[in-house]
């Protein structure tokens, strides 16, 4: 959840050049929330979607 944390702080910062750092962090948390079947997933993936409106699962790894 620190990725997720520490995704959500750089999004609130407002920085453009943040977006590609945001869009690592929070695809690895989700995937290892996925991984360990945590419901946190499911949130991880709807801010995503929020922030960059399109699915998480159609980022390439």
């Amino acid at each position: 959840m620190g990725r997720n944390n520490l995704a959500m702080v750089l999004h609130q910062r407002g920085f453009l050049k943040d977006r590609p750092e945001i869009q690592v962090l929070l695809k690895r948390a989700y995937a290892a929330a996925k991984r360990l079947g945590l419901p946190e997933a499911l949130r991880i993936a709807q801010r995503y979607r929020q922030i960059f409106r399109k699915p998480i699962e159609t980022v390439k790894k």
